[in-house]
């Protein structure tokens, strides 16, 4: 499959599920937001159970960072894309150039 046609439902699904543990991606012509970062952080607790978080970093710098509790909330605004406005992941995939992907091996 060609990175850039991966279809964003396809993506948090496959975020969310673990088959995807990290997508890199820019979003075109904004340069703040030149290496943006998808991914998923899993933690072992001490009774053996896993904690999964959707985390997303818009900026390297982590300043904009969110992290989800095992779903990503695609409703979640954390784009800012001039004149105060922001929109979510979703609203702005089709601008998005993705630079790598990184799945569970």
């Amino acid at each position: 499959m060609e990175i850039n046609t991966l279809d964003y439902i396809k993506a948090i699904e496959q975020i969310e599920n673990g088959e995807i543990l990290e997508i890199i991606f820019s979003i075109n012509n904004y340069t703040h937001y030149r290496l943006c970062k998808l991914y998923r952080e899993t933690d072992v607790l001490k009774n053996g159970n896993e904690l999964n978080r959707i985390c997303i970093d818009p900026v390297p710098d982590k300043t904009e960072s969110v992290c989800f509790l095992s779903k990503f909330n695609q409703s979640y605004k954390l784009f800012s894309l001039g004149k105060g406005k922001k929109y979510t992941l979703k609203q702005i995939w089709d601008r998005i150039t993705i630079i790598e992907i990184i799945r569970k091996t």
